[in-house]
């Protein structure tokens, strides 16, 4: 039974991860609000799952850090499923850049600590996956999802250089550019 720590767990596809995988291994499903909390603890209840949740606002590197830390301590993660984010939509013209600088908090500069955060007690114990959830925004540009777009091209190509770095170590990187998928349902 592998230990997973999942992000973004409030909907979508975290949320759906975080369900389908308690059923065979221990999760622990972060999410943003004590309202997603309770609903993702009410739908394991109904599936007849157990899972942890923890409230984790991802762009709080210390809480990042701390949650990271305890884990480690308290038995190790042997799978980061990172896939918090969020989009914005609008123009470069029309940004507010007190939006464009959330955005890029949340979907380049979070996403890459959290698996900074992860990176090293994997190395130490010679194993371990990360799997990245991202966007074809951040492969192909899309009209109207600047500052979104400008996020995960920065990520997406990052985790080019993190992941080619750690080739020679003993666990492995996924990455999943999800394409036009409702992740809502």
């Amino acid at each position: 039974m592998a230990r997973i720590l999942i992000t973004g767990a409030s909907s979508g596809i975290g949320e759906a991860a975080a369900l389908q995988l308690a059923a065979s291994h221990e999760v622990i499903a972060t999410v943003r609000s004590d309202a997603a909390c309770q609903s993702l603890l009410d739908q394991a209840r109904d599936a007849g799952v157990s899972l942890d949740v923890a409230l984790l606002d991802v762009t709080d590197f210390a809480a990042v850090d701390g949650l990271v830390d305890s884990l480690v301590q308290h038995g190790g993660i042997d799978v980061l499923i990172q896939n918090a984010g969020a989009g914005h939509v609008g123009t470069t013209e029309e940004l507010v850049f007190d939006d464009l600088r959330a955005c890029m908090e949340l979907n380049f500069f979070a996403a890459a600590h959290i698996v900074q955060a992860v990176l090293p007690s994997m190395r130490a114990r010679h194993t371990g996956r990360i799997i990245v959830v991202t966007s074809i925004g951040g492969v192909v540009g899309q009209p109207f999802n600047d500052a979104y777009c400008a996020a995960k091209f920065c990520y997406h190509n990052i985790k080019f250089i993190v992941f080619a770095q750690q080739q020679h170590a003993a666990f492995y990187f996924i990455s999943n550019v999800r394409n036009y998928l409702n992740s809502s349902s």
